[in-house]
């Protein structure tokens, strides 16, 4: 290959690169939830008990063969409350959720809609309500061009692709009705019902 075509043979796979840092795939995400299933995203904790948030993830949607590792923060913790957070047994991870964040990674490839991250005890030390918890980006980033909560997939060793997902949020004794998204395979699956 000539000098001239493979710079720019680099410079265009450096611009697709680029387009896949910023942008987002439809499925993937960092969700919160009140159970581990995946089903519900309100929870009600009076003030005298504890309560169980789920951290779960999506790879649905990413590039690759599955879901490698990714990087997030959780805010909007009331003051004072405790947050104790236990990584799922497959998950390797440094930081605190509920801190600045955390960097994840897992111990085999992991694919699907519900992949546990964590599962954190909640403990309050005075009554709060209409509390959201909110996926967000890492605080600093790991990577600073990244201004959003991303997921890597695994697609091998020369593979560097990091995208940017939604995060989700979590309503503790709200009077806002929470609806956990239909899942976009799920939703392919009806259309299909009326073509």
């Amino acid at each position: 290959m000539s000098g001239s075509r493979r710079v720019a043979s680099e410079s265009a796979f450096a611009i697709v690169s680029g387009m896949l840092w910023a942008s987002t795939v439809f499925g993937a995400s960092i969700n919160l939830f009140s159970d581990p299933g995946c089903t519900a995203c309100n929870l009600t904790i009076p003030m005298d008990q504890s309560g169980t948030l789920y951290i779960r993830t999506s790879a649905e949607g990413l590039p690759g063969f599955g879901l490698g590792s990714g990087e997030f923060r959780v805010t909007g913790l009331p003051a004072g409350w405790f947050a104790i957070s236990t990584p799922a047994p497959e998950v390797i991870s440094v930081g605190d959720p509920l801190g600045a964040g955390v960097g994840f990674g897992f111990h085999s490839l992991q694919t699907g809609t519900c992949i546990p991250l964590y599962s954190v005890l909640l403990v309050p030390t005075e009554a709060a309500s209409d509390v959201t918890l909110q996926v967000t980006k890492r605080d600093p980033s790991s990577i600073p061009s990244m201004p959003c909560p991303w997921l890597a997939p695994f697609c091998g060793p020369s593979c560097d692709i990091v995208i940017c997902v939604d995060g989700g949020s979590l309503f503790i004794n709200s009077s806002i009705p929470c609806t956990v998204g239909v899942i976009g395979s799920s939703w392919q699956g009806v259309k299909n019902l009326y073509r």
